[in-house]
């Protein structure tokens, strides 16, 4: 959609900007090509009617005067006025001027002394340096345009007049040399006057012409302006149909996504009570889809739950709703269900959905898990039967696989309490509810290297609550990114503070979640983190759990080496109990392998389990990696880790999670 703030383009509009921009731009060029033409014109016609002035002057009257002309060099200047040939010269002159523009006349020596002019207080004048005579002296024609206010011409004074001087050199003789210099004042007024008049008309009529092709053309142009509205209109309403489409379905299937579904299940569920009918949820969750993705591929994935959907509409013929709830979750609705119809449905669904999923030479065999859920009676509306229906595929999990299990009393408790844990847990933060417990990790010596971040919510009547009992529910509601960012800055700002106080070398790690790690604004967040706590990032390290390295490996390893970029250390936690493998350990950047506690418990009394723990310890050593032991509680613990080599060491012997204050207070002392 446009902002409001942002005229959009209109064709007719910007048509007519331009178009009188246009017309002004080209009315002036137009007058100047005119009146440049124009001048060009003018100049050339006068300058040839002066140039035969002049010639006709040298054929016929020159000879009289060659001869003084000749001496003019040699007569005084003041003396010049006063000899006899001055007036027969004028006379000659103004008889051949007389009738035509020329409205004064100089005629200057080769010397630059102005022998005559029909202004005889010019007579005897040094034009010498003039650049028009100097030109003329040369052979060229010389012209000048300008305008008087007041000017002497043959027998008066005019006025107002724009002239043309023209600096024409006079040549005789059998050499055809230049000898004198004529000087014409030519009266260009009229013309200039002409010039302007046709000027104006020139421009009036282009002006007018480009008016009357604006009008015809602005015609098409408002008719294609509308074309282009119309075009925008749809395009525009394709755009809402394509972003509606978008919100409201699956991009892989084409069903409608959760929040679809809340809606179309809402209304549903009104037309049900006023037909009286029944409507009957079956939540579907398809067990072990993840192992498809990370064995097989997630094209392999994509192609099973696109065979899913098929199987899902072949099973129900007719479906009210059929929809995706998850990633590998599924929701039918069916209207004026009964008991029967509900039995041969699941029969159906069970039987089609473990099929095994051919896909080129692979084989997937799947399990299924559905939940029931009747309306009414189960729920009273959309969000709170889909809520439903999870708790009864969470019991029918645990009734084996390919089971089912309807919506009870008892699984409506269990939901009711995740309901409100869930709304506990969403104000807890604002509430400032959660804190920060540090458990030291210690050298072979005894030293404090450093500690582990592990959150507590402390509940409106003071209960700590373990971590254990909603880390969970912060994951499945995804307040864990938020919950996850506060306790990496507030961490970070203690770690600072241990460094304040003397403890410079110590460093504070904290425990990433799937879904932190796949927000997509993890990177940011840690960099913020670390700007807005001050802590050098070299004192920061980053725990990871094992499955983050069985999915999407390849980005898994982008990110990580994004982490790493910054100074950061990684660990990995809980190592022995998940996915990893020595392929992975050499792929990925890691620094530290804390050993489960699960190892450390029997390592006394199980010699497998100290013979596998060594094993981990001495592979973490050829990988230059730093090895930590979780969960030491008992002094033969550690002298059995001592002697496997193990680098740091964590757990109850040494102390339990400590608040901030008491933790200071432990290094202290």
């Amino acid at each position: 959609m446009t902002e409001p703030s942002k005229k959009k383009f209109r064709l007719t509009r910007a048509f007519s900007i331009v178009s009188f921009v246009g017309i002004i731009v080209v009315a002036i060029i137009m007058t100047q090509i005119h009146r440049s033409v124009s001048f060009d014109s003018l100049l050339k016609v006068q300058n040839e009617a002066n140039i035969d002035l002049t010639r006709a002057f040298s054929n016929s009257i020159w000879k009289k005067y060659v001869d003084f002309f000749d001496r003019s060099s040699s007569i005084p200047k003041e003396e010049i006025i006063n000899q006899p040939e001055i007036p027969a010269l004028e006379n000659d002159l103004k008889s051949q001027m007389r009738g035509i523009r020329v409205v004064k006349i100089k005629v200057y020596n080769k010397n630059g002394l102005t022998v005559f002019s029909t202004d005889p207080s010019q007579i005897g004048e040094d034009k010498s340096k003039n650049p028009g005579f100097l030109g003329a002296l040369n052979g060229e024609v010389k012209n000048e345009i300008s305008f008087r206010d007041k000017f002497n011409a043959f027998d008066m004074v005019i006025e107002d007049r724009n002239l043309l001087a023209s600096y024409i050199p006079i040549r005789f003789g059998p050499k055809d040399e230049v000898v004198a210099v004529f000087e014409l004042y030519s009266d260009i007024t009229s013309l200039l006057d002409e010039i302007s008049e046709s000027e104006l008309k020139t421009v009036a009529l282009g002006s007018f012409m480009m008016l009357v092709l604006y009008a015809f053309l602005l015609i098409y142009v408002r008719r294609a302006d509308l074309v282009i509205k119309r075009h925008e209109n749809e395009e525009r309403q394709l755009q809402e149909e394509r972003i509606k489409y978008i919100t409201e379905n699956d991009p892989l299937t084409g069903l409608p996504n959760r929040n679809s579904l809340i809606s179309q299940i809402d209304k549903l569920f009104i037309r049900s009570q006023h037909n009286k009918s029944t409507v009957t949820l079956f939540y579907i969750d398809i067990d072990r889809f993840k192992l498809i993705n990370d064995n097989l591929g997630h094209d392999m994935g994509d192609k099973v739950l696109l065979e899913i959907v098929n199987r899902l509409s072949e099973s129900v013929r007719n479906p009210s709703i059929i929809g995706r709830v998850g990633p590998d979750e599924f929701l039918l609705a069916i209207d004026n269900s009964t008991e029967r119809s509900i039995e041969t449905i699941l029969s159906r669904l069970i039987h089609s959905l473990t099929e095994p999923f051919t896909y080129e030479s692979s084989v997937a065999n799947l399990a299924v898990s559905i939940g029931i859920v009747n309306f009414p009676g189960d729920a009273s509306d959309a969000v709170n039967a889909i809520k439903c229906g999870e708790a009864a595929v969470i019991r029918a999990k645990e009734l084996g696989k390919n089971r089912f299990a309807y919506f009870t009393d008892d699984l409506n408790k269990k939901a009711m309490e995740r309901f409100e844990l869930e709304n506990a847990l969403s104000s807890a933060l604002e509430k400032k509810q959660f804190e920060i417990f540090y458990q030291p990790r210690v050298d072979l010596s005894g030293k404090v290297v450093g500690a582990e971040a592990l959150i507590r919510w402390r509940r409106d009547d003071g209960q700590l609550i373990s971590p254990a009992l909603f880390i969970n529910t912060l994951e499945d509601t995804e307040l864990i990114v938020p919950v996850g960012y506060w306790v990496l800055v507030n961490a970070c700002q203690e770690c600072l503070k241990w460094h304040e106080n003397g403890f410079s070398d110590l460093k504070v790690s904290v425990n990433l979640s799937m879904q932190q790690f796949s927000s997509g604004t993890m990177i940011e967040d840690i960099r913020k983190a670390l700007l807005e706590s001050g802590l050098d990032a070299e004192y920061l390290e980053l725990e990871l759990t094992e499955s983050l390295f069985a999915e999407n490996p390849d980005e898994t390893l982008l990110i990580l080496k994004a982490i790493k970029a910054f100074g950061i250390h990684i660990s990995l936690d809980d190592f022995g109990t998940g996915y990893s493998s020595l392929s992975y350990l050499r792929k990925f950047p890691i620094d530290c392998l804390k050993i489960d506690q699960s190892f450390v418990k029997d390592i006394t009394t199980n010699q497998d389990q100290a013979n596998l723990t060594e094993s981990i310890i001495n592979m973490a050593k050829a990988l230059d990696m730093t090895t930590v032991a979780e969960g030491v509680e008992e002094k033969d613990q550690l002298e059995c880790l001592i002697k496997l080599d193990v680098d740091e060491l964590q757990g109850f012997f040494f102390s339990r999670p400590l608040s901030g204050h008491d933790f200071m207070d432990y290094l202290k002392h």
